[in-house]
């Protein structure tokens, strides 16, 4: 039968990391005055808190994050022997927290390139609910946010009035969200508004031009892109309706 403390190693390389933590455990509570044994246990825990650095380091914050959380919720069974460890509790819960904030960054970054823009603000919601005194943390939510309007203000240079329009009213639709991060935002709710405003106005009469050419498809397609930013704009919510009869009474026609 293998030696168990042998076979915890191989635990260890194998990524077992709770498992190769009981054995020691175990066996150090039967032995407890066994120098051997405790040199051996310690440089163990150690050996895994190099592991979750070392995978911090490669930026691999899932795994680092999974290996610091083991520890920590063992670190009341290491009362014995945590004067010789290389880390403490409070090490612990900052590297975790670094993790999650790394986790979450790269998560955001993802939503704002492929435009989630919404699921990007409710990911930094719930971490910053977790770490609401992390100032770090509060500056990367707020270029985020600058990040957002950046983009909208981009597409309303392109014309893009329909998406500039989204990205606006998204921007709108969280600012209560905003709180401490309001202060140090280069715009506010007065802003967006007048933007929002004058994305509507552009695409109106875009959508008037083509309804007067009885391109009335076109104009409503173009109508309801207002819609999903200025949903209770009634105006081109008639504007949708009769041209959609129209466009019906042609379509009967032929």
């Amino acid at each position: 039968e293998m030696d168990p403390l042998k076979q915890s190693h191989i635990n260890l390389a194998k990524g077992d990391y709770q498992k190769t933590i009981d054995v020691y455990k175990t066996k150090y509570a039967k032995y407890p005055e066994d120098r051997t044994l405790l040199s051996s246990y310690v440089k163990m825990i150690d050996d895994i808190k190099k592991m979750a650095d070392n995978a911090f380091g490669r930026n691999d914050f899932a795994l680092a994050i999974r290996i610091y959380n083991i520890l920590l919720n063992n670190f009341s069974d290491f009362e014995e022997i945590n004067q010789f460890l290389s880390f403490d509790r409070a090490s612990l819960n900052m590297l975790i927290q670094k993790c999650d904030i790394n986790i979450i960054y790269k998560l955001v970054n993802s939503h704002t390139a492929n435009n989630n823009f919404q699921r990007a603000l409710d990911a930094y919601e719930v971490i910053l609910l977790k770490y609401p005194e992390d100032s770090i943390l509060l500056q990367i939510y707020v270029k985020a946010i600058e990040n957002i309007k950046n983009k909208a203000d981009m597409a309303f240079r392109k014309k893009d009035f329909a998406s500039s329009g989204k990205f606006y009213n998204i921007l709108l639709s969280n600012y209560s969200r905003f709180n401490d991060a309001e202060q140090f935002l280069s715009f506010d709710s007065k802003f967006l508004n007048a933007s929002i405003t004058d994305c509507s106005k552009f695409l109106t009469k875009k959508g008037l031009e083509q309804y007067r050419m009885g391109n009335f498809s076109q104009a409503i397609s173009i109508w309801e892109n207002i819609l999903l930013f200025d949903s209770d704009n009634v105006e081109i919510r008639k504007a949708v309706d009769t041209a959609s009869m129209q466009l019906k009474n042609i379509q009967q026609l032929e």
